[in-house]
C-alpha cells in the first residue's frame, strides 16, 4: 500500500499560522482566515504585510448582551458589530466558549480559538 504520511516541518507549534494581510491589522485584530475561521494578529502590519495570527489559545471578547454562554458552546465572530455571539448565521466561527455568560448582562466572555464540538 502506498501511502502517503504527513511531513513535520519543524516551523511553528500549531497555534500560529502565517498569513498575508488583507487589509492594514493592528495587534490584537480579530483576523478572519480561510472561509469559516479567524485567528488575533499577533503585530500590526499593512495590507500585504506577513502576520503570525494565533489560531488556539484563549481569547477573552466583547460579547452581545443578548446572548447566554455556556461552558463549550459553539461562539461565532459579528464582523459587523465587532463582539462575540451565539449565532451563526454568516458569523465566522471563532472557537468554544471556556466561561458563562447568561442573558440580559452586559460582559465579556473567553473563548477558545478553533475548537470545533462535534
Amino acid at each position: 500500500m502506498n501511502q502517503s504520511v504527513p511531513k513535520f516541518t519543524g516551523v511553528g507549534d500549531g497555534s500560529l499560522i502565517l498569513i498575508s494581510a488583507a487589509a492594514d491589522i493592528s495587534v490584537f485584530d480579530v483576523v478572519p482566515f480561510g472561509a469559516v475561521r479567524v485567528g488575533i494578529a499577533q503585530k500590526t502590519v499593512l495590507t500585504g504585510e506577513l502576520v503570525n495570527i494565533n489560531i488556539d489559545k484563549i481569547y477573552e471578547f466583547a460579547s452581545t448582551d443578548a446572548d447566554t454562554f455556556v461552558l463549550g458552546s459553539p461562539c461565532y465572530w459579528d464582523a459587523t458589530n465587532k463582539i462575540a455571539t451565539v449565532v451563526a448565521g454568516s458569523n465566522l466561527y471563532i472557537g468554544e466558549a471556556t466561561t458563562e455568560k447568561a442573558p440580559a448582562v452586559v460582559g465579556r466572555v473567553e473563548i477558545l480559538l478553533g475548537v470545533k464540538n462535534g
